[in-house]
């Protein structure tokens, strides 16, 4: 009798430790994991920051008539485009950012020529970016966050 009361003693006394700290093991396990998906989410976010930021920075260079430098910017926010294009895990981000990219050439030729038009069709790419892309990832991911409005689609003033 006495081992046998030995050993459930020493068994309900590792339950006793056993049980709680799997307990928390098992809420930290799930909270990490709660914390990496966030952290996606957020890093998908400051992508997409980074490629509406390059197309602003676009938008005013041809307000500017610095086409040069706003085909550099442009092809820095279309390159940004593809790898959140190959990452895109959304049916309607990714199809947001493919009617993008889709623009890529006819931008670029317009780039290239300095063609004043470029910068109605940057400004229609803004409008999608602004309207589709970053308040939907905002909403999916739980965070709330105000999208800028775009740069005003006037030159600025002369002084």
């Amino acid at each position: 009798w006495m081992a046998l009361a030995v050993v459930l003693l020493t068994g309900a006394a590792f339950l006793f430790g056993y049980i709680p700290q799997r307990s928390q093991a098992t809420r930290l396990e799930t909270e990490l994991t709660s914390v990496r998906q966030n952290q996606q989410k957020l890093l998908w976010q400051q992508r997409q920051s980074q490629m509406r930021d390059d197309m602003n920075h676009a938008y005013l260079e041809i307000t500017r008539n610095n086409y040069g430098v706003a085909s550099q910017y442009s092809t820095e926010a279309f390159n940004s485009i593809r790898a959140l294009l190959q990452e895109a895990t959304d049916a309607g981000e990714k199809a947001a950012l493919q009617k993008i990219d889709d623009r890529r050439d006819e931008i670029t030729a317009l780039l290239a020529k300095a063609d004043p038009a470029v910068k109605e069709k940057v400004g229609e790419i803004l409008d999608e970016i602004n309207r589709s892309m970053v308040p939907h990832a905002a909403s999916s991911s739980g965070i709330s966050c105000d999208v800028p409005p775009r740069i005003a689609r006037t030159a600025p003033a002369q002084t």
